[in-house]
Formats: structure tokens, sequence, C-alpha cells
């Protein structure tokens, strides 16, 4: 029999972890029968993946007696343990990025991969001309913070875990300190901050914040008032221009000179973006978004290449922070 080359036993091991992560994990039989992987070989893949323990290093493999035949054993891995990659854009199947994100996740913790992950990562976002945001839990925050900084993302996902609601002192930059009361949904990671998506309570405004600028360790409190409807976390990461700063839809209408613009229509956008070449080799492009911040800072990207035709408060507030720069002394 050949050796099984690395990429087939990571294969191999995605099955596994797939059947694992279903909301009422999966027996060995289960597995064999839906991988084609023998019972023998399934249970040791399990005993290694139960090796790893709750210290940021790998998955968590729980186990518990199945609900109609306790002869049978159910085994699972948390939602919590599992790493999640976001790129606006890509429109990545779910398998795609459970195993992109699985490769990235794992290289970036592995001495030899390290400086590999990184430069794909560099890559990806360079190709796509986006940017990626990476949704934490508790094994990535484990992995890759600091002891402080930890403190205060554990506390919140244990906030979201539970259903829990919490409460914080806030430093904004160049504003006085504030308390906040707010419903978490999630963290991601994005140019090296963190961030919370929450609704503020009690009127329920959608708010990120940046998890650096928490003063402390926020507490878990029982909110006594009427919750806000649930905001869905993981919708935020569609918009092409990132989840910050979401308002109302809009569409913002560009034209871009020739050179930027055709290098626009080899990206894989997504549908809420249209693309489209001019006569004169301009290209115009038409993008619907509910992030100001993200599209304007996209834009201020591209200079004197690209102009905002609409909407007009757009292009006057473009137009209004170009010459506040050019002003500066």
């Amino acid at each position: 029999m050949s050796k099984m080359s690395g990429i087939d036993t990571l294969s191999r091991l995605v099955k596994v972890i797939k059947c694992l992560t279903r909301p009422n994990g999966a027996t060995i039989t289960e597995i064999s029968e839906e991988t084609g992987i023998d019972r023998w070989t399934v249970k040791d893949m399990i005993v290694r993946l139960e090796t790893l323990k709750e210290d940021g290093y790998g998955l968590v493999v729980t186990e518990a007696k199945d609900a109609v035949d306790k002869r049978m054993t159910r085994y699972s891995v948390s939602k919590d343990c599992m790493w999640s990659l976001t790129i606006p854009g890509l429109q990545l199947s779910d398998d795609e990025a459970f195993f992109l994100s699985f490769m990235l996740s794992e290289g970036e913790h592995n001495p030899d991969l390290h400086i590999t992950t990184s430069n794909l990562r560099k890559k990806l976002e360079l190709f796509k001309n986006i940017q990626t945001y990476e949704v934490l839990n508790v094994n990535t925050v484990k992995k890759t913070t600091k002891h402080e900084t930890q403190k205060v993302l554990l506390t919140i996902l244990k906030a979201v875990k539970e259903h829990k609601c919490i409460r914080f002192n806030y430093k904004p930059f160049q504003r006085p300190e504030q308390q906040y009361e707010i419903v978490p949904y999630g963290i991601f990671k994005y140019d090296f901050g963190y961030y919370i998506i929450s609704q503020k309570l009690p009127e329920g405004e959608e708010r990120i914040f940046g998890a650096e600028r928490i003063i402390g360790i926020p507490k878990i409190i029982d909110y006594q008032g009427t919750l806000p409807e649930k905001l869905d976390f993981l919708a935020r990461f569609n918009d092409p221009f990132g989840p910050f700063d979401h308002r109302e839809e809009f569409e913002a209408i560009l034209k871009f000179n020739s050179s930027a613009g055709l290098f626009h229509m080899e990206l894989a956008w997504p549908g809420v973006v249209k693309v489209e070449q001019q006569k004169d080799e301009t290209v115009i492009m038409h993008a619907k978004t509910r992030s100001v911040t993200g599209i304007k800072r996209w834009i201020f990207s591209y200079g004197s290449s690209v102009q905002v035709l609409e909407p007009q408060w757009l292009k006057e507030e473009i137009r209004a922070e170009h010459l506040k720069a050019a002003e500066a002394q």
C-alpha cells in the first residue's frame, strides 16, 4: 500500500472534522459511512484530536451518549473551536471557506509555515483588492492575542456564547471616557486590530468598538430591559467595503481612469458591484454598500484615478477631505 500524501491526509482530517462540527456531532459509524474511512482509522483520528487540550492549540472534541441508543457515543466539536475567515466578494462556498481558513489558521501558528501563510494572505488581498476580516473564537483568541487583550476578548466571547450583555468603560480617540452597555455578537480581526460588533442598549443602535480602547475587563450583566431585535452578525461581512460604519444601503457610482479601471474589471466582485468599460476606456463602477467609512477609505487610496459621480453627499465629503488634506500644514 502506497504512503498517503500530506494533502490526502489533510483532506481526510477535514472530512472528519466537518462531521464533528454538525449540531449533533456524529458517531464513529456515521463518520465512517459518510467519508469512506474505516472505523478504526476514524477512531484513531478522533483520539489524536482529543489530545489537543483547551489551550488554544487545537480542536477540542467532546463525547456524549446518543439520545436514542445509549450504547453509541456521539463526538462533536464546538463552534467556538472553529476557524472562520471572511473575504468579502470572494463568494466562497462553505467547504472552500472552511478548508482555506483551516489551512491559514494552522499555518499562521506553525513556525515552519508562518512566513508562507502570511505571504499567501497578502497575495489573496492583493488579487482580490479586498482586505480580509477574520472572525475570532475562543481558540483563535488564545492563539493570537496578548494577555490583557485576551482577557477582554474571552470575556466578550463568553457573553456571546451565554447570550448575555456586557458593561464597560470605553476611551474613544480624542473624546472623553464613556460607559456603555451592549449586546455583543462577535469579534473580528482587521489590520492588526480587534473589533466587537454589537448593539448599544437600550436603543439597539449597531456599533463597532475597538477592543484596545476598552478600559479594564468588561462585566457580564443580566440586562433587565427589553433587548433589541437580534443582529445578523456574519451578514455584515457580505459588504464589499467591510463591516465598519454600517448605515442604510446606498449606491455609489464611481468613474476610474483606464489603468485603474481595467484593473478593477479583472477582480471578482460580489453581485452588488457592477463594473463596465466605456468607449473612452474609462470604467464606471456601480457599488451598493452600507459602509461609508469603508468606501471612503477605499476611494482615497486611488487618489485622482477615481471620481465620485453619485451620490452627491459622498462626492462633497470626498472633495472636502481632499481640500482639508491639501491645506494641512
